[in-house]
């Protein structure tokens, strides 16, 4: 039987210090095959260096962040009154009433790109989005000129889509959300674009379950296909009171170092792994 190789990705590293070091524990025993940086969080600058160790072990890329944080330009038709991103709700709204301004966004996700090169010495692997805001209407085709404008094909720069063939059995309304905020119609512009994307995706739950998390895993491993990305949010325990998934952070943590993660791969035949473009 062919061995089903997953995109096993743990997103936010940069949010704090706590975060950081429990995704780099996970990395040097292997249990991670991708990384997805926010470098809008202080905690970057700090902790990045220490991912320079796995540039050939796992894809290391950027988490676009467009919600709730500070920017790192002068994106004020991108904040509210005290100078941080609009909140997802807010941001979703403005996007599908047409209220965002597609330069100030280009100019954002380029200099968090840059700020990613600075540290890394390198483009990220790929692009993805905090909170999949990258599926967007205006963000997507911001994203796609900028992919253009910088020739990331040319370096192999893949892109993340948060959707399916079909639809999860498990948190089956989260996904069907996610599925109808354009993750769909991004997966079309990204084919269209010649962007090499996913085709499958998996990992989506409600955080408030997280002790339920060794249950979960398994059927992650069951609906993603080959090649494609189960995202994840392991990180040690933390006091962090602006880390409003902390919890269920830890708990994540606590399963991807147990022998029933690795129980649950040879299960499914599967293996962490980079991803390979097929589009």
């Amino acid at each position: 039987m062919t061995t089903k190789s997953v995109i096993l990705c743990a997103d936010d590293y940069g949010f704090n210090p706590q975060v950081c070091q429990g995704i780099l524990a996970l990395l040097a025993k292997g249990r991670l095959s991708a990384v997805s940086c926010m470098t809008t969080m202080p905690a970057w600058s700090t902790h990045a260096s220490l991912l320079t160790n796995y540039h050939d072990k796992a894809d290391i890329g950027l988490h676009f962040t467009l919600t709730d944080e500070t920017p790192l330009t002068l994106a004020k038709t991108l904040c509210n009154a005290d100078g941080k991103f609009f909140s997802l709700k807010e941001l979703i709204i403005k996007a599908y009433l047409g209220q965002l301004n597609k330069d100030a966004i280009k100019q954002e996700l380029q200099a968090q790109i840059t700020a990613f090169f600075e540290q890394m010495k390198k483009l990220p692997d790929f692009i993805d989005g905090h909170q999949h805001i990258q599926q967007l209407p205006t963000i997507h085709q911001a994203l796609i000129e900028v992919y253009q404008e910088l020739n990331l094909h040319k370096a192999k720069v893949y892109i993340r889509v948060s959707a399916s063939a079909q639809l999860p059995q498990r948190e089956k309304l989260k996904a069907w959300i996610i599925r109808c905020l354009g993750a769909k119609a991004w997966q079309r512009a990204l084919t269209k674009a010649n962007i090499p994307h996913n085709h499958s995706f998996s990992g989506i739950y409600d955080f408030a379950q997280a002790a339920n998390y060794a249950n979960f895993f398994p059927g992650f491993l069951s609906d993603v296909a080959n090649q494609g990305i189960i995202m994840c949010h392991p990180g040690h325990a933390s006091d962090d009171q602006q880390d409003s998934i902390r919890a269920a952070r830890g708990m994540e943590y606590d399963y991807f170092q147990s022998t029933e993660f690795n129980e649950a791969c040879k299960l499914a035949n599967a293996q962490p792994s980079r991803f390979q473009a097929t589009n």
